[in-house]
């Protein structure tokens, strides 16, 4: 009879036993993002995309690809396509802005295991051309606002040499100040007022006589109000003639664009009608 040592008997059941013991599925691997990590000049029409190296799992892909900036998530829709998950903003990206892009480590392939570990990257928007410049996003920009004329026509109705809006007294003899300023960055608590020459019957006021308008992004001029306006409260303070809107909550600084509209059709103390219409962007600072 064969004797077999011991010890070998035992090593040759360790191994056959390690041997049936199932094996996971392979995990899922990143093979490429883009925009890459660290980029910079990238267009503001970019999408966002992960390439895997396996064709992903729908269910588990749902709302696992978020890019954010200055704190506030971009919106926009997920949509996946074999090995490829594509991120499209709901509007063009801020110039010279930089965004972080965050993978949830829960995605995972059909038949592998997640990705077990989140990953993020960032890349930086195109600045806008110095003026001067040719093509879109360069050029003569007339009103000083950051926006070159050929993205943001800087319209002078009138003809009288000055944009429209970007005089501080609108053109209109009742106004004696307004803030912020055209072009203006004010701070995410800040308000808009509208200082007038003569005093106001307050009642006469009509409660919408300023609405504010968020912009998507800042190259865009707003010629229209079919959007929801930022909800908030207009007061009137007689010592300063000051009529001021007060948003209901802080500015959001992505994007930080917003269009402020006055159409006040009032009466002063006198029964002498107050007619302002006037409109103007400006910029809350990030």
């Amino acid at each position: 009879m064969v004797r077999f040592p011991f010890l070998l008997i035992l090593a040759i059941g360790s191994l056959l036993a390690a041997c049936s013991q199932p094996t996971g599925p392979a995990k899922l691997n990143v093979v490429a993002v883009s925009p890459a990590d660290g980029a910079s000049g990238v267009p503001v029409d970019t999408v966002v995309s992960v390439e895997f190296d396996g064709v992903l799992d729908e269910a588990s892909a749902a709302g696992t690809l978020v890019v954010v900036a200055g704190g506030e998530v971009v919106e926009g829709t997920l949509t996946l396509a074999g090995a490829s998950l594509t991120f499209t903003p709901a509007q063009p990206l801020d110039f010279a802005t930089t965004y972080t892009a965050t993978l949830e480590a829960t995605v995972k392939g059909l038949g592998t295991a997640a990705l077990g570990e989140e990953l993020s990257w960032s890349f930086t928007t195109v600045s806008l051309a110095p003026e001067g410049d040719e093509g879109t996003g360069g050029g003569t920009d007339t009103d000083g606002d950051g926006i070159p004329d050929d993205i943001d026509p800087d319209r002078d109705a009138d003809g009288d040499g000055i944009v429209d809006g970007e005089d501080e007294d609108m053109g209109l003899g009742f106004v004696a100040g307004v803030s912020p300023r055209p072009g203006e960055r004010i701070a995410k608590d800040g308000a808009i007022s509208l200082t007038l020459s003569v005093p106001l019957d307050w009642d006469s006021v009509s409660p919408d006589a300023i609405r504010v308008y968020k912009l998507p992004h800042g190259n865009q001029v707003l010629d229209g109000k079919d959007r929801p306006s930022v909800p908030g409260t207009l007061s009137y303070d007689p010592a300063t003639q000051t009529l001021t809107f007060t948003p209901d909550e802080a500015f959001k600084t992505n994007p930080p664009h917003y269009w402020v509209f006055i159409e006040l059709d009032a009466l002063d103390t006198d029964g002498n009608p107050v007619v302002v219409n006037a409109h103007w962007r400006f910029r809350i600072e990030k």
